[in-house]
């Protein structure tokens, strides 16, 4: 029986992975930079540190890392609090959820800063025991070490907790680990639909479709 559940956030609870998608471009633009197919295929495997650094010094930007943050921090910031929605169905469906005794908590990649701030935007952190970042227990969410922490903080374990995630490299961890799985479908994952598909117990586009037997 399900006790528990761990949501992701961006992609998941919040409509707003478009827009961590494409706001490296946003700073290049900013910086009057217009980059080819090759250069965006290569920012593409880069994390979002190693991508500053990278357009700095490929076009020789006297900017720093922070400065390249404080742009992209302030992009995002100002979706969460302006331009972001819920994903459809996301209070019913916790309103459900903790009429039933199910606690809950948030395991997101984003900082806290922007995290805590934006769930508390959109009128949900309260239904949350804890929100939990990568920056704040020092593991990536492809490690298991990081889904651990969550159980351990929520005093789980990987038979009573349910997991709500979009991202592939996510759910290939937690698919491993034995959970039970929830994939939320979204215009960043649509190359992966097919294969994300094959290792949830559901994939849904509302949190109105959602199978609460799932929970039995």
């Amino acid at each position: 029986m399900i006790k528990y559940a761990i949501f992701d956030m961006d992609g998941t609870l919040i409509n707003s992975m478009y827009k961590w998608n494409r706001v490296i471009l946003d700073y290049m633009k900013n910086l009057g930079i217009t980059p080819d197919d090759d250069f965006i295929k290569k920012i593409k495997t880069k994390t979002l540190l190693t991508s500053i650094d990278y357009i700095h010094e490929t076009f020789d930007i006297k900017k720093t890392t922070d400065d390249g943050l404080n742009f992209i921090y302030y992009t995002i910031r100002n979706g969460y609090m302006n331009e972001f929605d819920l994903k459809p169905g996301v209070v019913d469906m916790l309103e459900k959820l903790k009429s039933m005794g199910i606690k809950m908590c948030v395991a997101t990649a984003t900082e806290d800063h922007l995290a805590i701030p934006a769930l508390e935007k959109q009128g949900i952190l309260d239904y949350f025991e804890f929100v939990q970042t990568c920056k704040s227990v020092g593991y990536h969410k492809y490690e298991e070490e990081y889904w651990n922490n969550a159980l351990e903080k929520l005093g789980s374990n990987v038979d009573d907790t349910i997991v709500f995630e979009d991202a592939l490299y996510c759910i290939d961890t937690v698919d491993k680990m034995g959970f039970k799985i929830v994939g939320i479908t979204d215009e960043s994952t649509v190359n992966d639909y097919d294969i994300i598909d094959e290792k949830v117990d559901q994939y849904i586009e509302s949190y109105d479709d959602l199978d609460y037997d799932l929970f039995k």
